[in-house]
């Protein structure tokens, strides 16, 4: 059996896989490795040799000689012999071999000489044949083509085209493979030499136009002796494993199966595009180009840079390597700085002997080596925008440009075109990228991209300034509808999503997708508004009973029903308070009753207070006060406005029911000495309790025991972690030392008792009594604070009141919080 030799492979470029890859990649990369490794150029399939010495064959035409090196006169026997005309070429002549001989008893012998040659450029060490088939002369014309040729014989591997000597001017070999198309000159000589091309069988070739003079040509089938493989069909059996080794790649993919293959030549950033590779480069960026995205992946060009440290003694530097820039294959720059492991690189740098064109090899700079090749990245589809959000400056605009040529490219390739639309929603989801919405949603809903045009809209319908994207949808809704045969009878929900269950499944604020819908609705034709309005209300009612929570981001819709439905308490009390007690979250429940207290200003109907007071109760108060609250003092939402609201419109007893579950709810959350679920809150609590005091005492609501409470756990339990310390003098402390740490103590307590300044009115120590107040917000027992030495002023005045005061904390039993309140002081 015949076989190939593959010791053309084994050049200087050869890579040694195995002393490179880690064992985190999986084999799959180690087997497509291999198989681009195997890829050969076009150079290395075809043999060019030329004879200076080679004989006359002795050509006989109609019983004539014809004379070499041809000319003009011996060259009008042939175009008069009984051949035939090419079709496409009328100066082109072919004659079988039926119609001319070759007499010279000395070719035999050249022409097995030739064969020889061919036999081991190629590798084959079995037995072959040549067959001669025809003869064809070429005048001034566009030459003649490979397509020309008659059905290849089963046992053919290759093509042997014998230039005969001839004068002539153009007339170049332009051979085809891959994509790849060299063009060789045959002229140097030429009346003198006989050049032999030999092409593997799957080469495309021609002739190019010739100018002046004639080429005279012998064709030759080589065929195989026994079953055989020529190269083309071997560098198949290559492409069916490296077919496979993609499979599985895309399989086992990650998001670090990003993978860098480093080519055989280096070029200038004017020179990296797929036009300009050269040789093997040429023929690899080809064969991925073609292959990668049947498997999913996409592929770009890119400089690789490995920074080696050249200063050895300092060992906190490591190696480092990037892909800088980024470039599509047609040489684009879509981005730059990309940092890559070592695992992501396919092949080894330092096992490669690169060619380089005014190209740079080495650099130095700021003490470190730059050592730049040129590679190919292999990236999936679908961890193509986090590949390109951690490099430094994506053009997202070329991205998607490019992404949509590949698309139209690559429709054929279902995965590839699934991954490449999920990328392109990644894209169209970033605030930074919605200007070009619209155009993405026109393009996808012409082109028939489904689950791209969907998952744009429903994003869009979920986010702030989405109007221009609905007018898009309103604008295809009256080109379509245009179309339809029975207007009156619309399925809405294709143009948001395919489905009702779609549809409302996506929506993440009721605000936004009402307001959406009502933008469409304004846009679309006037006709068609009726219809689409009864059918907007069923998606609304669908999308409010369907959401599994009701939150701030649903508060306008909500308000908005609730208004509408003022006087139908059977929707308050059906729909609206029990989807409010199952899934409504707290500030919604506050913004709600807080909006429709304010509405009694201007609507004296009873319902409105009815409503509110429905609300609070049968949601079993989830109005009361949360640790979100907190730090909203300064809004006009949550725990204190809606308090205030209540005092302003006569619901005192809600307002006092809303402080008692909310004391309830602290004291259920502060059960342990050690519990301080409000710690994030603390440097906000002096001002709630101050705006929650002012309230208090504004309404002259009385002191209760639950606001007496929460004003003593928030202050005691939080606003007095990290009372300072009055520094000791001891031994050896220098009094330079000591006023220093009194200066800093007087700093700080300056910094600690603010916020206790803030609560030293009439209310808040009517509230605490007297003991905790001067206690807990005067700072009794903090040195040298301003509420002490406010209290000790007091007192020199009035010793009764101190004497009272004192009385006062003897005979109330001390809680634990405030024994390790006094046990802290008094250290």
């Amino acid at each position: 059996m015949a076989s190939i030799c593959n010791s053309e492979v084994d050049r200087e470029s050869r890579i040694d896989v195995s002393s490179f890859t880690t064992s985190s990649s999986p084999p799959c990369w180690e087997d497509l490795t291999a198989s681009l490794d195997a890829i050969k150029s076009l150079d290395d399939y075809i043999s060019i040799q030329t004879y200076p010495y080679a004989p006359n064959p002795g050509l006989r035409i109609d019983g004539k000689l014809t004379p070499l090196p041809l000319t003009d006169s011996s060259a009008a026997p042939l175009k008069n012999a009984r051949g035939y005309k090419s079709v496409e070429d009328p100066n082109t002549w072919n004659l079988g071999t039926d119609q001319f001989s070759l007499l010279n008893p000395a070719w035999p012998s050249f022409f097995g000489t030739v064969l020889d040659d061919v036999c081991a450029k190629f590798g084959i060490t079995e037995l072959v044949d040549a067959k001669l088939y025809k003869l064809t002369l070429c005048e001034q014309s566009w030459g003649f083509h490979s397509q020309n040729i008659p059905p290849r014989e089963p046992s053919k591997i290759a093509t042997l085209l014998v230039c005969l000597p001839s004068e002539c001017k153009g007339g170049q070999l332009r051979l085809c493979y891959a994509n790849q198309y060299h063009t060789y000159e045959v002229n140097e000589g030429s009346p003198f030499n006989t050049t032999v091309f030999a092409l593997p069988d799957g080469v495309g070739y021609n002739i190019e136009k010739i100018v002046s003079g004639h080429r005279l040509v012998l064709f030759y089938n080589i065929l195989a002796m026994v079953e055989s493989q020529d190269p083309i069909q071997l560098f198949d059996h290559q492409a069916n494993v490296f077919h496979s080794a993609l499979t599985q790649c895309h399989r086992q993919s990650t998001a670090s199966s990003i993978k860098a293959y480093l080519l055989d030549h280096k070029y200038p950033l004017t020179k990296l595009a797929l036009s300009q590779l050269k040789g093997r480069d040429l023929t690899v960026c080809e064969i991925l180009k073609r292959s990668c995205p049947q498997h999913g992946f996409s592929i770009f060009l890119g400089y690789y840079t490995k920074m080696v440290p050249t200063d050895y003694t300092n060992s906190t530097r490591k190696n480092s390597r990037c892909l800088n820039p980024l470039l599509t294959l047609n040489g684009i720059q879509i981005a730059r700085h990309h940092e890559l492991s070592e695992d992501q690189l396919l092949n080894n740098s330092c096992n490669k002997t690169r060619h380089t064109e005014k190209f740079a090899e080495v650099d130095q700079f700021q003490g470190e080596n730059y050592n730049c090749d040129t590679a190919i990245i292999i990236c999936p589809v679908m961890y193509l925008v986090s590949y390109l959000r951690r490099s430094d400056g994506p053009d997202w605009s070329k991205i998607v440009a490019v992404m949509m040529d590949n698309l139209k490219t690559y429709s054929h390739c279902s995965g590839f075109v699934r991954d490449s639309v999920n990328a392109l929603g990644q894209i169209f989801k970033s605030a930074v990228h919605s200007h070009r919405r619209p155009d993405m949603l026109r393009w996808a809903w012409k082109e028939k991209h489904t689950s791209l045009y969907t998952e744009l809209v429903l994003d869009s319908m979920n986010r702030l300034g989405s109007s221009s994207v609905m007018e898009v949808v309103a604008e295809i809704i009256n080109d379509d509808i245009l179309k339809e045969s029975e207007p009156d009878s619309i399925h809405w929900e294709k143009y948001f999503g395919g489905t009702v269950g779609q549809l409302v499944g996506q929506v993440q604020g009721l605000d936004f997708f009402s307001t959406s819908l009502a933008t469409v609705q304004r846009s679309i034709s006037a006709n068609l508004q009726n219809s689409f309005e009864l059918w907007k209300a069923t998606m609304e009612r669908h999308a409010f009973e369907s959401k599994a929570t009701l939150n701030t981001r649903d508060r306008k819709f909500i308000e908005q029903q609730t208004v509408l439905n003022i006087e139908n308490l059977d929707w308050v009390t059906l729909h609206l308070i029990p989807a409010l007690r199952a899934k409504g979250e707290p500030p919604l429940i506050k913004y709600l009753v807080r909006v429709l207290l304010i509405r009694l200003k201007s609507d004296s109907t009873a319902s409105v207070r009815d409503i509110a007071r429905k609300i609070l109760v049968e949601t079993n108060w989830k109005a009361a006060l949360e640790p979100v609250d907190i730090p909203m003092v300064a809004w006009r939402r949550g725990f204190l406005p809606l308090l205030e609201q209540c005092f302003k419109t006569n619901l005192e007893d809600m307002a006092i029911k809303l402080l008692d579950a909310s004391w309830t709810k602290m004291a259920t959350e502060h059960k342990g000495p050690n519990n301080f679920p409000l710690l994030q809150q603390k440097p906000r609590i002096g001002a709630f309790l101050k705006r929650l005091g002012h309230i208090l005492n504004e309404y002259n609501v009385p002191c209760l025991n639950s606001t007496r409470e929460i004003f003593k756990l928030l202050i005691n339990r939080y606003m007095h972690i990290g009372a300072p310390f009055f520094p000791k003098s001891h031994p050896g402390l220098s009094d330079g030392e000591f006023e220093h740490d009194v200066k800093l103590y007087n700093e700080n307590l300056l910094a600690f008792e603010a916020p206790f300044k803030e609560l030293r009115f009439d209310y808040v120590k009517g509230l605490l009594g007297e003991r905790d107040y001067r206690e807990l917000v005067m700072l009794e027992r903090v040195t040298f604070s301003e509420g002490a030495n406010e209290l000790a002023a007091l007192d020199s005045r009035d010793p009764a009141a101190r004497g009272e005061a004192k009385e006062a904390t003897v005979g109330a039993p001390a809680t634990e919080d405030e024994r390790s309140k006094k046990r802290r002081l008094e250290n």
